[in-house]
């Protein structure tokens, strides 16, 4: 009885959790950081960015890989790291962990 309650419980817990802002999938649509030529560059849908790009959440993404956020906070891409225009972040060690669960 006590593992039913215990069980009922965590479930109800989880269905009140917010959701995380991190996000798995693919990069469509997202900036990704990445070393080319030993430079740390950012790349969206296959093409480098020249200039600063503007989010929707209000932050700045720049070619050098740093981010400005709209609160005025600076954070930068390390290689392999994606932020989408929303501004959430996708971080690839989760990403690696969540295909190696899946096969």
């Amino acid at each position: 009885m006590k593992t039913v309650a215990l069980i009922l419980l965590t479930s109800l817990l989880f269905m009140f959790v917010p959701k995380t802002s991190i996000v798995f999938g693919d990069n469509s649509d997202k900036y990704c950081a990445k070393l080319t030529d030993g430079k740390l560059v950012v790349v969206h849908n296959g093409t480098t960015i020249n200039a600063e790009v503007k989010l929707s959440d209000g932050s700045k993404v720049y070619p050098d890989g740093s981010i400005i956020d709209k609160d005025g906070a600076k954070r930068f891409l390390q290689n392999g790291e994606c932020i989408d225009k929303n501004g959430k972040m996708t971080y690839p060690k989760m990403e690696e962990a969540k295909s190696a669960q899946s096969k």
